[in-house]
């Protein structure tokens, strides 16, 4: 059995969101890895994912740091 994975790296996925869902919706991944995608709490996964999958984030804390986008530190 083949496993169809998608993996970006998305850098800043909240100005792509429609896009990246709509290429979600249309193929049928087994696997699907975003990196680089600038997150946050106020982004829910239903702008950019189905209910089809289960979704693991680490989101960035804003309140642990100075930085507004990319990176940790």
């Amino acid at each position: 059995m083949a496993v169809n994975i998608y993996y970006q790296n998305v850098r800043g996925l909240r100005t792509k969101t429609e896009d990246v869902l709509t290429n979600v919706l249309i193929n049928s991944y087994n696997v699907i890895v975003f990196t680089e995608t600038w997150l946050n709490s106020n982004v829910t996964n239903s702008e950019f994912i189905d209910k089809r999958y289960t979704v693991y984030r680490r989101d960035r804390l804003c309140s642990e740091t100075t930085k507004k986008d990319g990176g940790e530190f």
